[in-house]
């Protein structure tokens, strides 16, 4: 599900600028600019939707990000095998062990973990360490955009295809989830 940009950011700001993107009772996702603390690449931190209807999985080596949607018939399958919690934060943090158990490791070695620290997708720098989970990280709010010119667009596929692989190969077999 998109979500319009009109309703994530209200305005561009400049980095220097300390003041918030919106109100802060507008300012319901914590969007924010930020920078990388090595390599001072600007990047737009948001917290994750609780209306997304995707799992936000984070290398823990590298900034890529994989995507596990709760309408996957795997995502079905993890959630039934489960057993009975009556607490839902008992249950989402066991389904979420699980699920990063059944994940393929990513193409750069490291292992896929849903609190893994965000990074910096110019030099791989964590930049979001303390308690990532649902957090998302992004290099600017184009991501955002519903119309963007050619050149942007290509820019931003590039970047999708890179950061956020659209994998439908990312479950293991059954004999590489007991080992």
């Amino acid at each position: 599900m998109k979500i319009p940009r009109e309703v994530l950011v209200r305005k561009r700001l400049h980095m220097e600028n300390e003041e918030n993107l919106s109100d802060d009772n507008d300012n319901w996702l914590h969007e924010e600019w930020m920078t990388c603390p090595a390599c001072h690449q600007p990047l737009f931190r948001i917290d994750q939707s609780p209306l997304d209807g995707d799992y936000h999985f984070y290398c823990d080596r590298c900034p890529v990000r994989l995507d596990v949607s709760v309408y996957e018939p795997k995502y079905d399958q993890i959630q039934q095998a489960l057993p009975h919690c009556p607490e839902y934060e008992e249950k989402n943090a066991a389904l979420i062990e699980v699920m990063e158990a059944h994940l393929k490791p990513c193409q750069c070695g490291g292992r896929f973990r849903h609190d893994a620290p965000r990074r910096c997708f110019s030099c791989f720098t964590p930049v979001i360490v303390d308690d990532p989970a649902y957090i998302d990280l992004y290099p600017d709010e184009d991501i955002f955009e519903r119309a963007l010119d050619a050149e942007r667009q290509k820019k931003l596929e590039r970047w999708r295809a890179q950061f956020f692989p659209d994998l439908e190969d990312k479950w293991k077999g059954p004999s590489e989830t007991e080992q």
